[in-house]
């Protein structure tokens, strides 16, 4: 029995691992079927595990939303943050559609998405009261300014665009 359990943890391991992989190349519109054959598995194996497809997406999207955690609050400024998690949407096609889709509203991720808008929240104030952004930016402006980059700009130079769009959050 020990063996399976092994057997069923290396599993899921190559299934996240390839999902991962997967999403982030293709999107959301990638199968299931192409995540088992890159981990090696049959299809069956992953529906064991994860019964639908947006139980697997939810399960590599708690792993994204820990990694924005952890950006937010390691960054020594807001500017910080958004080229960061800018890149980071950037290399994963996968979650940068599925942020404000229907998986995002799982408890489980919006628990960690409040975590960051509280994180960032705080960088945003700091970042006007140090005269860096406007006074009537809000959070909540934020996220359409990092998904409106990551969803439209050309792969080899979103980073041109992201600064175009953080010179319009300084104060004239």
């Amino acid at each position: 029995m020990t063996t399976l359990r092994a057997d069923a943890e290396r599993n899921r391991g190559l299934v996240l691992e390839a999902a991962r992989a997967v999403f982030a190349e293709h999107g959301l519109e990638a199968g299931v079927a192409e995540v088992a054959e890159r981990a090696g598995v049959g299809v069956a194996t992953i529906f064991r595990r994860f019964p639908t497809k947006d139980d697997l997406l939810a399960a590599i999207l708690e792993d994204r939303v820990r990694e924005i955690t952890e950006l937010a609050r390691n960054a020594a400024s807001l500017r910080e943050f958004m080229v960061s998690a800018a890149a980071v949407h950037m290399a994963d096609r996968g979650f940068c559609d599925s942020v404000d889709g229907e998986v995002f509203a799982r408890p489980e991720l919006q628990q960690g998405r409040q975590e960051v808008r509280t994180i960032v929240a705080k960088l945003l104030r700091r970042a006007q009261r140090e005269g860096e952004v406007r006074k009537d930016v809000t959070v909540d402006d934020l996220p359409v300014i990092l998904l409106g980059v990551a969803r439209s700009a050309p792969p080899d130079d979103w980073r041109r665009y992201l600064e175009f769009a953080l010179a319009g959050l300084r104060p004239q």
